[in-house]
């Protein structure tokens, strides 16, 4: 297979923006959700006026987990996929190790957090 470097390039610069981006939300809507336990706690706000929004965005910090475990999936494939081309040997600066890492264990992470819904 051949991938021009320039495309390899631009593929590799996305997928690490995107799982930085991913991360970042991850750890925003963490913070997000811990702000507003300790608004509750400090204002004696009762539980069941709050108790939909923390649903939501528990429900959120889900969805970007399973959203970070998918993402996992697809730079892995992307791995392989440049693995089999001739740019095997171009490191673009991304982390090594994707293949080695057993599919089946990033899916039990993926069923883990699906079974939070």
């Amino acid at each position: 297979m051949i991938i021009s470097e320039a495309i390899g390039s631009v593929i590799a610069s996305d997928t690490q923006a995107t799982i930085q981006s991913v991360d970042i939300a991850v750890a925003q809507q963490s913070k997000m959700c811990a702000d507003f336990a300790e608004a509750c706690i400090e204002s004696k706000v009762p539980m069941m006026p709050t108790q939909a929004v923390f649903d939501a965005m528990g429900k959120s910090l889900v969805d970007l987990i399973e959203s970070r475990a998918h993402l996992a999936t697809a730079t892995r494939e992307l791995t392989r996929i440049q693995g089999q081309s001739n740019l095997r040997v171009t490191n673009f600066g991304c982390p090594r190790g994707w293949i080695d890492f057993p599919k089946a264990e990033i899916q039990q992470a993926s069923e883990k957090v699906e079974s939070f819904d």
